[in-house]
């Protein structure tokens, strides 16, 4: 999965799409591309922790960082990856005062005779999330901008000598044209050679499979499955050594989730919803984030909800000017009575 933003009722699907694969093979990975512990209610109440809890409980066998891992502060980002029972790979997230790696690159998994790396990569525009420097300015970590590529490049080549047969990047980049230099999944394939495929995050596009030649020539399988758990996506290496991936839409109901996946979901939600389960206000309209046609246009035109957010924030700091970013704003606001969970809906 990528981009999941606590949409925590995915993961019955995605639990129950598993045990179908496990019932035909036992080569069966479950991984995440990042972004998985803000952008909703479970994850803006426990800053990300009860989010771990409820990937702990799924089981995944590998993970990289999204830029929204940071949300809550570097110090919580590394607790939650202490929590988080399943190895975190990021080939591009060093210390710059001890030059040291923050994760390990890259994971080998085994699945019989045949090998496969994992190896992580997120997104440099990552600083602009959270502080990368000591309260004197000083810069404490780096996600790498200048050296992307050949830092890149190092690891891929180190995979291959340590015996993988197979290199997957789980990217959170994005597949779109990125401003000031900042590396985007395509790009990544275009200025190396050896990975087999890349599954990706960040930009939210759904992209069931594409074909990017690398820096030799060769055809790199990229895939990505959107967000919020629209689409579940699966790679499958083949016995011939072809790669194809294909995605799988939870919204039309032909995915049964599974039961108990389900159930210890709804006793983190109850328990979640009960500290902020009261009203503090009533709305006489609709505050949107979508138009008609179920566009979420809130990043492109002015909306009501945004005018909304930014007259709060300008009225509660006693500003004569505010602005909140219109990707920030994640849930509408309906028409009737508004709980402050709803608030935390909207704005995580």
């Amino acid at each position: 999965d990528n981009d999941v933003h606590c949409s925590v009722e995915g993961y019955p699907m995605l639990v129950s799409l598993r045990n179908d694969c496990l019932s035909r093979t036992s080569f069966v990975s479950t991984v995440s591309c990042g972004d998985f512990a803000s952008g909703g209610l479970v994850g803006a109440v426990s800053k990300g922790e009860q989010i771990v809890e409820l990937m702990n409980y799924v089981g995944y066998d590998v993970a990289t960082l999204g830029n929204h891992e940071l949300d809550y502060g570097m110090p919580q980002m590394f607790k939650l990856t202490d929590m988080l029972e399943v190895p975190v790979v990021c080939a591009n997230l060093k210390n710059v005062q001890t030059d040291a790696y923050l994760y390990p690159s890259y994971k080998i998994l085994s699945y019989g005779d045949v090998d496969v790396a994992y190896i992580g990569f997120t997104t440099t525009t990552s600083g602009t999330v959270t502080s990368l420097s000591d309260e004197q300015g000083n810069p404490l970590y780096s996600f790498m901008r200048e050296d992307f590529y050949q830092n890149a490049q190092y690891f891929i080549d180190e995979a291959r000598k340590n015996g993988a047969d197979y290199v997957i990047a789980l990217a959170h980049l994005g597949d779109s044209e990125k401003s000031g230099g900042h590396s985007s999944s395509t790009n990544l394939i275009i200025n190396t050679s050896g990975l087999d495929a890349v599954i990706d995050g960040h930009d939210h596009h759904v992209i069931e499979e594409q074909f990017v030649n690398d820096k030799e020539g060769n055809r790199v399988l990229l895939t990505s499955s959107g967000t919020n758990f629209q689409n579940i996506g699966q790679l499958t290496i083949n016995t011939d050594g072809s790669i194809h991936a294909t995605l799988i839409d939870t919204t039309n109901g032909d995915v049964t989730p599974d039961s108990a996946t389900q159930q210890f979901i709804e006793q983190l939600k109850e328990e979640v919803s009960g500290q902020g389960n009261f009203v503090i206000g009533y709305s006489e309209v609709d505050l949107m984030i979508y138009d008609q046609d179920g566009n979420r246009i809130v990043r492109t035109h002015e909306t009501n909800i945004g005018d909304f957010c930014a007259d709060a924030l300008r009225a509660f700091t006693n500003a004569d000017i505010a602005m909140v970013n219109g990707g920030g704003i994640r849930a509408n606001l309906e028409q009737g009575e508004i709980l402050f969970n709803d608030l935390y809906d909207v704005m995580p």
